[in-house]
């Protein structure tokens, strides 16, 4: 909410985008940082203890830095009434919250990477490739959804998911699993900051912390079930069956993006 306020609708998406890529990049930097200190025999708790220290320091940042913008009148977003949203952010809502359904943890990919013969020494090095990927395109991504539209960039960042799940059931090449990482890192570097971005733009100013709180319970509560229910689906039928199940869910939330019409002006 407050990378929101202090954007415009033509600079939202970017900034989203700069914030996430910042996320990615630290991501990146601490499982290097990680990598080298266990490679010198670091104990685990003194890495924890280092760990702490950005967080403590981003904490006197907000604190002593970043200040909010004078307010004017407070009103409160008193639980998840659908019926009180617009059509077109309900339908956001809810078309997140489907595609939520089917994506499940990136843990599922390290999985299905393992199965292939990729062994546990090289798997921090697919994560790195997602993360850097991500780092990479979330800002160049963000700044398509400002020219292009949220919609279009959402779209995108809903087929790059799509592959993901293809290629996890037609390929089964060694080599396929770095290919699986690059594309689920550009996938969330075109889905966050355009999700985040077109709720922004939906909801109304004085609201707009709580409804892109509330966006983000919902679509957290149904990546709970997703999970387990991949877990189910892996083990009772086959690996493939969960990104089968994936692929049709993110078709359908594509079909509803259809549907969506993205507000005019700034």
């Amino acid at each position: 909410a407050m990378v929101a306020d202090v954007s415009t609708r033509a600079t939202c998406g970017g900034n989203f985008g700069l914030l996430r890529a910042a996320d990615h990049l630290g991501a990146t930097v601490g499982v290097l940082l990680c990598i080298a200190l266990l490679h010198f025999a670091v104990h685990y708790r003194i890495i924890f203890f280092l760990a702490a220290i950005p967080t403590l320091i981003g904490v006197v940042v907000v604190a002593l830095v970043i200040h909010d913008r004078p307010a004017g009148a407070q009103q409160t977003f008193k639980g998840l009434r659908l019926s009180g949203l617009g059509r077109d952010l309900r339908l956001v809502i809810v078309l997140s919250a489907i595609f939520a359904l089917g994506a499940f943890t990136y843990s599922f990919l390290i999985v299905h990477a393992k199965q292939l013969g990729v062994t546990d020494t090289w798997v921090p090095a697919l994560y790195l490739l997602f993360t850097v990927a991500a780092s990479l395109v979330s800002v160049p991504f963000g700044r398509l959804a400002d020219g292009w539209g949220r919609r279009e960039v959402l779209a995108i960042g809903y087929g790059l998911w799509g592959l993901v799940c293809l290629a996890a059931i037609l390929l089964h090449a060694r080599w396929s699993t770095v290919l699986i990482f690059l594309l689920f890192g550009a996938h969330k570097a075109a889905l966050e900051p355009s999700q985040r971005a077109i709720v922004a733009d939906f909801a109304p100013a004085h609201l707009r912390g709580s409804i892109l709180g509330g966006f983000s319970m919902v679509v957290g509560l149904c990546a709970l079930p997703a999970s387990l229910l991949a877990g189910v689906l892996w083990d009772r039928l086959a690996p493939g069956v969960p990104f089968m199940a994936s692929l049709g869910l993110t078709v359908i939330a594509t079909l509803l993006l259809a549907f969506v019409r993205e507000p005019a002006g700034e």
